[in-house]
């Protein structure tokens, strides 16, 4: 699904195809065995068609929060309110877990933005040309969301 999601929405994520097959399955099994990475996935008929997750900072002074990474819900189930699942149970993961849940975002997803808004993150600053696809540099939106 990782790859799925770089794959068919290139221009939303921080990761290339290339970064993802790079990884391996090594490196997705090493995400799944970390205590610090939360994933969840939305499931229909039995079929992988959403997927989210949260990493916890690992270093001591930053330990309190996490990052919100891979959300992606494939064509054939947008719009059935899946996206807002995964990050609700993201959020619900992370209560308990960090202080408070962070993430970013390309700044033209205004689609991403406003799922994230009304499930209650706020924007606080922007990362500009942080991500380079070819010639083409895009502007990062900084959002997060207090828990405690």
């Amino acid at each position: 699904m990782r790859l799925r999601s770089v794959s068919e929405a290139d221009n939303y994520f921080r990761n290339s195809v290339a970064d993802i097959e790079a990884e391996g399955l090594v490196g997705c099994e090493k995400l799944l065995q970390s205590d610090d990475v939360r994933i969840v996935g939305a499931f229909e008929n039995n079929v992988l068609v959403g997927i989210g997750g949260i990493t916890r900072e690992t270093r001591d002074k930053l330990s309190h929060k996490a990052l919100l990474w891979g959300m992606f819900v494939a064509d054939e189930a947008v719009g059935r309110g899946i996206g807002h699942a995964i990050v609700v149970a993201l959020i619900t993961e992370a209560r308990g877990f960090v202080r408070s849940l962070h993430l970013t975002l390309v700044a033209n997803n205004d689609r991403a933005r406003g799922l994230y808004e009304r499930c209650g993150f706020s924007a606080y600053g922007c990362d500009p040309q942080s991500v380079r696809q070819g010639d083409l540099y895009l502007d990062e939106l900084l959002m997060w969301l207090p828990l405690k």
